[in-house]
């Protein structure tokens, strides 16, 4: 009788964690492993394989994995995808995203926009941050379906909630211009400071940007040129938004004096 899919499955990835260690310690590449490490990593896959047929779902998604990208193993995306959907279709919220994102990006020749999103709300429905936020895109740009702020809001709040930076920023951006719902200022800043706080430079900009305006909180031109300095130290283009500071400052010098 053969081993249990479990047991393959663990073997495997006992193997696979100690190449995993040897090609960060040594900077090896995992399209051209020494040989010792190549026997290691074909024993993996042969175990994997094995497991994957008995319909193990995390053995099905490490194996999509490596061969989308050539992990130890030519590439070839149509392996790849083929263990990627075998485990999406049983419940793998990894496995679901990664299957979205092919056919979102049109990995392995293969673009559907609908099937994307049909995945991505399998994952998202799951609480896969990123896949909420992928799925506000496509609900945002209008792919796979009718452009719907409403449902791009909503699926942005689930993301952000979780600490996923972008969805934060772009839920900000999103209470800032009143799409999906009523423009809120005060709320747009509460999101863009929990983005800047995790060093999202375009969410700092936006808050510099703000206390420039005196939109949703005090104008305060000091506070307004520290988030824009905190941006451009972090590499962002800053110098429209600082020339617009120093233009309300020489105009309110001139009606004070």
């Amino acid at each position: 009788m053969p081993p249990g899919a479990a047991k393959l499955y663990d073997e495997a990835k006992t193997i696979w964690l100690r190449i995993d260690r040897q090609v960060g310690r040594r900077g090896l590449n995992w399209s051209n492993l020494p040989r010792k490490l190549q026997r290691e990593m074909n024993e993996v896959i042969e175990l994997w394989e094995q497991a994957a047929a008995q319909e193990h779902i995390h053995s099905q998604t490490d194996l999509g994995f490596m061969y989308c990208e050539g992990q130890g193993v030519p590439q070839n995306w149509r392996k790849g995808m083929k263990w990627t959907e075998k485990a999406a279709s049983q419940g793998c919220e990894l496995a679901q995203i990664n299957l979205g994102l092919m056919l979102h990006l049109g990995r392995g020749g293969r673009k559907d926009s609908i099937q994307a999103k049909y995945w991505y709300e399998k994952a998202a429905a799951q609480g896969h941050a990123r896949a909420q936020l992928n799925l506000a895109r496509m609900h945002y740009l209008g792919e796979g379906g009718p452009q719907d702020f409403i449902k791009s809001r909503y699926w942005l709040e689930k993301a952000a909630a979780q600490g996923e930076v972008q969805a934060q920023n772009n839920l900000g951006c999103m209470h800032d211009q009143g799409l999906g719902g009523p423009q809120d200022f005060i709320r747009a800043r509460y999101w863009l400071e929990k983005a800047a706080a995790q060093g999202h430079t375009g969410a700092m900009v936006f808050i510099g940007r703000f206390y420039a305006s005196g939109e949703g909180v005090a104008q305060d031109l000091n506070e307004s040129m520290r988030w824009l300095l905190k941006a451009k130290a972090r590499g962002e283009n800053v110098s429209f938004e600082i020339a617009e500071v120093m233009k309300i400052r020489k105009r309110e010098r001139g009606l004070a004096e």
